[in-house]
């Protein structure tokens, strides 16, 4: 391939790769070596980078830590260990991207334990161990290509002139694409002067020391900063009347000249300034810590609009960060892409350094972007971002958090998620898996079993492989757990009524972690005593509103049945009407389908002739009214069979297990082909059920978007935990998949998607 592909095309595809990759490249042909080790090739891929880190807002920042003296519990400085180098993405989560390493260089003094981090321009990183002791150890390094340059001792060194500090800077020159390093030497004296040297990657050598004038120091604790084609420094002069200026100092690195920038009027000339690189990357900022007469610690944020140009240095804002501990003291550190501000304790702080990060009011690139760009282009762009990404954005701008809580922009968001889970074939399920010791609160449980419920989600491919886990608000309730009796548009309906009768329903998000606990309903064992109860969850597409239905059927009166219907919208639940069909009974805390806009309940009632006649009662969300659909023709078996939505999520599907004359367990599946004709009830197959290891008897679980069945085992009919392992099956080979999952003895699943759902809720509760 390297031989035969035009070498333009060649170029454009290792472009495209990552650094390690295009190391390895170098090792594939000599052609293919000097192209990747070619300047221009270099200079265009790292563009390339820059580029795709400013469209797709991947960028990165490198983040050095220092290990505080265990006895003193003191920071020295901003000194950094080597290897505790991170790189973090530049995102609201500031997620770590990888750790970088860099060589283990000798240093020349003893009193320099580390080589501190100078400056980082375009990968590469300026090391050097002369800080606070004269050091002459200096590193260009790139750690992701993991190459260094030691560079030459310097002419001034601490052997050749006594009683000197010095500094160090690190820019590039894209004029000669060259990278340059400026030390500026300062000696006490006998003679107070101050020179400087320079050192350029591309000859190999520093240059003959040059006089430095109106110079007579540089903060040497206030990092340089890069930008614009020069490396500034605080400085500062002092006068005949021995009075301080301070001033920046700035190298312009095409030129190898120096120049002068004054700080703002009335900048009071404090050991405590620092500045940084601005947000946008093109000006520099200042920030002056001082306490106010009252003890109050307080930070100026000044940036300079028009880098080089002093009237244009304009105040941000006065911060006054309080930490997350009562009276610490916070000093800016960097201020990121986004506009935030990154703050570290000052030094002197005793207690644990974290960094914090602090929003700028009004600079937030976030903000201006909201602004400025057109309404529907924003709305486009917030579609397309998950559920999480989507709660940060309600913090950034007052416009942002309307637009996402908006009802529309809800349903919006849900459409197309469901949308390209039917185009990418990205559809989840929720799993619920309860385990032997919560169901039996016995404690004597073997090692190896499961202790804790589990609620994860998994993809609905051939592998299940797991998505996430989920986690639901904690509640009193009466029963061991809360059952999930349904899920619809992301949105988990929790009912505490396994076994006892509990009135805690929930409606809950996992997804934004919200959650509205409905109100107690008006049917309970005080005026009725005891009592059936079904209860089903479902959506009206029309008015935009999720319903909860609750059947009740007394247990020793008249057989007659009340139901009450409780709306998300409206808060309540309504009042009890008794239901048309008499003597109809359903089994309690038996699985509902909602399918078409209607709730399915599994249903019968006895006949004359001592047969049951067999239904399903389809409670219509929108008009709030019942109907009957009729089950096959000779299917009568009360009580065994199970109701599901089918695999196209369009219609119904009945399951009937049944035993042979020989004690065969096998499985009828019907399936309602068009739904709401009962003459379209057909028979898809009959399954004979046993393990291929086996004798084990399974129950359908849940119909899988591909048709396929997974399947549990019969909890009755042994006590092996063993056996309690869900399996797949395929409806047309007749195979059986084991998914991996086992040790529980109550499962539920069904079919989710992640929503934005109550976000717009104003009585939703986070937790």
């Amino acid at each position: 391939m390297a031989d035969n592909l035009p070498e333009q095309i060649m170029q454009d595809i290792l472009y495209r790769l990552p650094l390690k990759s295009l190391i390895l490249c170098t090792s594939v042909c000599k052609p293919w070596n000097s192209m990747i080790k070619n300047p221009s090739f270099i200079r265009t891929h790292l563009n390339r980078t820059i580029d795709l880190n400013n469209q797709f807002g991947t960028h990165l920042l490198l983040v050095c830590c220092t290990r505080i003296d265990k006895q003193s519990g003191f920071c020295h400085g901003d000194l950094e260990l080597l290897e505790h180098c991170n790189l973090h993405y530049d995102n609201l989560a500031f997620d770590e991207y990888c750790k970088l390493e860099f060589p283990i260089a000798p240093k020349e003094e003893a009193g320099n334990k580390v080589l501190k981090v100078v400056g980082v321009c375009n990968g590469l990183v300026l090391l050097t161990d002369c800080m606070f002791f004269s050091g002459n150890t200096v590193m260009l390094c790139n750690p992701s290509t993991r190459k260094s340059v030691t560079l030459p001792k310097p002419h001034y060194t601490f052997k050749g002139v006594r009683g000197y500090y010095d500094c160090i800077g690190f820019g590039f020159d894209a004029v000669t694409t060259d990278y340059k390093v400026v030390r500026i030497t300062f000696e006490q004296w006998p003679n107070p002067s101050a020179f400087y040297e320079v050192y350029s990657l591309a000859g190999g050598s520093w240059s003959d020391p040059c006089s430095l004038d109106h110079v007579n120091g540089l903060k040497r604790t206030c990092k340089p900063v890069f930008v614009n084609g020069a490396i500034h420094w605080k400085a500062y002069h002092r006068s005949t009347n021995s009075d301080s200026k301070y001033f920046i100092l700035a190298f312009d690195v095409g030129s190898d000249t120096f120049r002068r920038i004054m700080t703002p009027e009335n900048f009071r000339s404090s050991c405590g300034e620092d500045f940084y690189i601005s947000g946008y990357g093109k000006s520099i900022a200042l920030s002056k810590l001082y306490y106010t007469n009252i003890g109050e610690h307080c930070v100026d944020i000044w940036l300079m609009k028009e880098c080089g140009m002093e009237e244009s240095w304009t105040k941000l804002t006065t911060l006054r960060p309080k930490g997350p501990q009562t009276g610490v003291c916070y000093r800016p550190l960097c201020i990121r892409k986004s506009g935030d501000l990154v703050l570290v304790p000052t030094d002197g702080y005793t207690g644990r350094h974290e960094l914090i990060c602090l929003d700028l009011p009004g600079s937030s690139n976030f903000e201006i972007m909201a602004h400025n760009l057109p309404e529907e282009i924003v709305h486009d762009i917030l579609c397309r971002l998950r559920p999480k990404s989507l709660i940060r954005c309600t913090s950034v701008c007052k416009a942002w958090n309307s637009m996402i809580k908006n009802p529309s922009f809800i349903r919006t968001h849900l459409n197309r998620t469901i949308s390209l889970n039917n185009q990418f074939c990205t559809h989840l399920c929720l799993l619920h898996c309860v385990p032997r010791a919560i169901l039996s609160g016995d404690v004597n449980v073997r090692a190896d079993e499961p202790r804790e419920e589990h609620y994860n989600l998994h993809y609905d491919n051939q592998a299940f492989d797991e998505y996430c886990k989920l986690e639901f608000p904690i509640v009193p309730k009466m029963n061991t757990f809360l059952r999930v009796d349904g899920i619809c548009n992301g949105l988990v309906f929790l009912a505490d009524d396994n076994d006892r009768l509990g009135f805690t329903f929930m409606l809950c998000n996992p997804s934004i972690r919200k959650s509205v606990t409905l109100p107690k309903p008006h049917l309970s064992f005080e005026p009725i005593g005891r009592y059936y109860a079904c209860i089903g969850f479902g959506f009206d597409a029309v008015t935009n509103d999720y319903k909860v239905v609750r059947l009740i059927s007394e247990k020793f009166k008249d057989p007659n049945t009340f139901y009450e219907v409780y709306s998300l919208a409206g808060g309540s639940w309504s009042d009890p009407r008794s239901l048309d069909f008499t003597h109809l009974s359903m089994s309690p805390r038996k699985s509902h389908a909602f399918v078409n806009g209607a709730i399915h309940f599994e249903a019968w009632r006895p006949l004359t002739n001592g047969d049951y006649e067999y239904s399903i009662l389809a409670f219509d969300v929108g008009s709030d009214s019942f109907r009957r659909i009729m089950a096959p023709k000779n299917f009568s078996i009360p009580g065994t069979t199970q109701l599901f939505i089918s695999g196209n999520g369009n219609s119904i599907a009945l399951f009937q297990p049944w035993f042979t004359s020989t004690g065969e367990l096998c499985l009828d599946i019907w399936e309602m082909k068009e739904y709401g004709i009962e003459e379209s009830w057909t028979k898809l197959t009959t399954l004979s059920l046993p393990s291929p290891q086996r004798r084990v008897f399974y129950r359908p679980l849940w119909f899988r978007k591909s048709g396929d069945v997974v399947l549990v085992p019969i909890t009755i009919l042994w006590d092996d935990d063993d056996r309690y392992e869900l399996v797949s099956l395929d409806l047309v080979s007749k195979q059986l998949k084991n998914l991996g999952i086992q040790g529980y003895k109550y499962y539920y699943a069904e079919s989710y998607v992640v929503s934005l759902v109550l976000l717009d809720k104003t009585d939703a509760v986070s937790y």
